[in-house]
């Protein structure tokens, strides 16, 4: 009676091993799944973040080139400003001398 006790016990045992064997392996393979899907989501969120600084620079590219056109612009203005200036200066002065001249 021991021995069949003792049989049935080891059977338990075994059969509790073999359940706990299988447990241990899926545990292991949904590890190995989680692993691999982190590894794509980060290499996913690397090529995220090279295209957000490619665009980024460009960015700053660009704002740059608008920058000097319009340093470029207010340059002119100013150059404009100036000949205008001068010449209603001029046109002045040749209003007067033209006065002078008819009185």
């Amino acid at each position: 009676a021991d021995l069949e006790a003792a049989k049935a016990k080891t059977q338990s045992l075994e059969a509790e091993l073999a359940k706990s064997g299988s447990s241990q392996q899926s545990l292991l393979e949904s590890v190995a799944k989680y692993e691999s899907e982190a590894a794509e989501t980060a290499a996913r969120l690397a090529q995220a973040e090279k295209a957000r600084s490619q665009v980024e620079e460009q960015m700053k590219s660009e704002l740059k080139e608008q920058m000097e056109v319009v340093d470029e612009l207010k340059r002119l203005q100013a150059q404009f400003q100036a000949e205008a200036e001068a010449a209603d200066k001029a046109h002045g002065a040749d209003d007067k001398k033209l006065k002078s001249e008819l009185a």
